[in-house]
């Protein structure tokens, strides 16, 4: 017969191995290791103190082991694809403002604003 403490050591044992069984999706897919914020600030092209400082705003996704920060790839990539910002001109488009032709007010230029047309007149 197994002593109570053998057989409390065998429950939490079994107990991790569940929990670590499921990581992953069920399967054993290949887990990339945790960045560091030296790691985040190489990939991102900034220094660490600026990952610091999303850490510290909660800007970033990360994790706490103890007292270390961590980054997952995956979710900082996530995170990368979340902080795009689209152009203002469409694709294709000209940053050079149109010039209006002799005769044609801004306003029908851009059809619709009203502001222009008490402007120019």
């Amino acid at each position: 017969m197994s002593s109570p403490s053998s057989h409390r050591h065998g429950n939490k044992q079994a107990t991790l191995s569940e929990a670590t069984s499921g990581i992953g999706g069920g399967s054993d897919a290949y887990r990339t290791p945790l960045l560091d914020i030296e790691g985040v600030a190489a990939w991102l092209g900034t220094s660490h103190r600026h990952v610091r400082r999303l850490v510290a705003e909660r800007r970033i996704p990360y994790v706490k082991i103890g007292h270390y920060v961590r980054f997952d790839n995956e979710e900082v990539a996530t995170w990368i694809d979340g902080q795009r910002v689209g152009s203002a001109y469409p694709t294709g488009g000209s940053r050079r403002a149109t010039v209006p032709m002799a005769g044609q007010s801004r306003a029908t230029e851009t059809q619709g604003v009203t502001a222009w047309a008490g402007w120019r007149s």
